[in-house]
């Protein structure tokens, strides 16, 4: 009996320190070098190249109502969305210095990805379409205003209630930390001011990101 309870000790003893140890080695797992390179080579590639900011004309709502040829309608879609781009434009044009920004169709996305940039029309700074912008996969980034999405199982994503400014990969992936990939939009303040505060602080964010990474 005292032999087996002896035996029984060791065993124990030794399942314990085996599962210390389990736990010790997991703990002690080093971060992987990608995970802090991609957030840098993306702040790189930001800091050199263009950020591309997708706008939505809301041209389906638009191709809807001229469908039914309710134009009264369509024409007060137009302007309305034609307003709140401009002052996206401006807002970005007076606040966003980290560099140079862009803007294209949320129609033109598809273009986009498979990078058939001759075939999109952008638009600079003062809502003049512009060409020949020197694009490659390796000096843009893109951005939205949008939602938040939440990585889960298999790369599936969901989108959150968040309302944001959102930076995405030129696979319009949504970038992750620690890169400042997003910061807070409030949808329901009015169109002049609504922009400020999420292009401001995304901004700051990026230049701080960049002099801690020491990015020039």
């Amino acid at each position: 009996m005292l032999k087996t309870l002896f035996f029984l000790s060791i065993v124990l003893n030794f399942t314990s320190t085996t599962a210390q140890d389990s736990i010790v080695t997991k703990s002690t797992i080093e971060i992987p070098d990608s995970t802090i390179e991609i957030p840098i080579q993306n702040i790189t590639k930001l800091k050199n190249g263009v950020l591309l900011v997708r706008l939505d004309f809301q041209r389906r709502r638009i191709d809807y109502f001229e469908k039914f040829q309710n134009f009264k309608e369509s024409e007060k879609i137009k302007m309305e969305a034609f307003e709140v781009n401009q002052v996206i434009v401006s807002t970005f044009d007076s606040i966003f210095n980290f560099c140079p920004v862009y803007f294209f169709a949320i129609e033109d996305s598809k273009k986009i990805l498979s990078q058939n940039f001759d075939e999109v029309q952008f638009y600079n700074s003062k809502f003049e379409t512009v060409s020949n912008l020197g694009l490659t996969k390796y000096n843009y980034l893109i951005g939205e205003f949008g939602f938040i999405e939440q990585d889960a199982i298999d790369e599936a994503v969901t989108k959150s209630s968040m309302s944001a400014f959102v930076i995405r990969d030129i696979n319009f992936k949504q970038l992750r930390s620690p890169f400042p990939y997003y910061t807070r939009f409030y949808p329901l303040v009015k169109s002049s001011q609504r922009y400020n505060l999420p292009v401001r602080k995304m901004n700051k964010k990026l230049n701080e990101f960049a002099i801690e990474s020491s990015v020039r």
